[in-house]
């Protein structure tokens, strides 16, 4: 589908305007790659939990009732990401959201369950 058909079937007052508007496919491709960080379910619950908290690797694997190494090995990924950051208190490593805009996407959707359950 071109432009000039979209104006023909009027689908849109000012197709230009429309078009210019909408974020570049670079931003389109960004969004869904960080998205695809909310499609696994043990990722979903950690970042959940590190959505009201700052927990260690130890807390997030009891609560989410899965292994530490596999709690690890998600947080590995999100701090890859930029997501999350781990903080050094002794002898523990805990985890908070980063303040990227990234991480803030990603909050902003999170904070979205609450509301569906």
């Amino acid at each position: 589908m071109t432009i000039k058909d979209l104006h023909q079937h009027n689908s849109f007052k000012n197709i230009d305007e429309f078009i210019k508007s909408m974020p570049s496919k670079k931003t389109f491709n960004r969004r869904g790659d960080l998205m695809s960080n909310l499609s696994d379910g043990n990722r979903l619950a950690i970042l959940w939990i590190l959505l009201h908290s700052t927990e260690c690797v130890f807390n997030i694997a009891k609560i989410c009732n899965i292994s530490s190494q596999l709690v690890s090995s998600k947080l590995k990924d999100l701090k890859k990401a930029g997501i999350v950051i781990p903080e050094r208190h002794g002898k523990e490593v805990y985890y908070h959201f980063s303040d990227s805009e990234d991480a803030k996407f990603l909050k902003s959707i999170l904070e979205q369950l609450e509301k569906i359950k």
